[in-house]
């Protein structure tokens, strides 16, 4: 599976909008597609650049949970970025808190 097939196939989570149920769906699709933690981080990136910042909080945090220390740490930066630009400042104020040691 692609890098777009797998987002092909997340959109329909992440359109109902519960993000929190997106992230386990991603992992479970990423782990299905070959889709490592580094490179959903990389694309988390890619689609928080691209304005879509539901999306990009949701493969961070999904990213965040296969990683370690700074790569932790930047998943957790770009989960808190997504949230503090999709309105949700409080929720963003939380990711940029949780421990990534």
């Amino acid at each position: 599976m692609t890098p777009k097939e797998f987002l092909e196939r997340l959109a329909p989570c992440i359109e109902r909008e519960d993000l929190d149920a997106c992230v386990e769906e991603a992992a479970r699709l990423a782990k299905e597609a070959g889709i490592d933690s580094r490179a959903l981080l990389e694309l988390s990136s890619e689609i928080l650049i691209g304005g879509n910042f539901g999306l990009a909080n949701v493969l961070a945090l999904s990213a965040a949970e296969g990683l370690n220390g700074t790569d932790k740490a930047s998943a957790f930066s770009i989960a808190g970025l997504s949230a503090y630009y999709n309105g949700e400042k409080n929720c963003s104020e939380e990711h940029y808190k949780k421990p990534w040691k």
